[in-house]
């Protein structure tokens, strides 16, 4: 069976837009290299954090998210919609070592 799309997440994307024929694979090759200088040049700058959160309604999660903010001074923000009910929360300057959570997740 022949599915007249595809789809990637991160990396998948120029995996998918490869196989799209968007781009050729040269091409996608040195897409992936300006993209990996920049991410290596960001990281460098500041110290980033990421955590996927699942089984939690979104305005929840952003309502924790302010909380973390305002209790710390840290960036912090829902950075990725995955798919319903599942996101990437991500940061600077925050940490995970206490519990992100205030209270259990309805």
């Amino acid at each position: 069976m022949f599915l007249p799309t595809c789809a990637g997440l991160s990396l998948g994307e120029y995996t998918a837009l490869t196989f799209a024929e968007a781009f050729s694979v040269e091409d996608a090759l040195k897409l992936i290299e300006v993209r990996s200088r920049a991410m290596q040049e960001a990281s460098n700058r500041e110290r980033g954090t990421m955590l996927s959160v699942f089984g939690v309604e979104k305005a929840a999660l952003q309502a924790e998210c302010d909380k973390v903010r305002a209790a710390t001074g840290c960036v912090v923000g829902i950075g990725n919609e995955l798919f319903p009910k599942c996101f990437v929360v991500s940061g600077v300057n925050f940490s995970f070592h206490v519990p992100f959570f205030s209270s259990p997740p309805p």
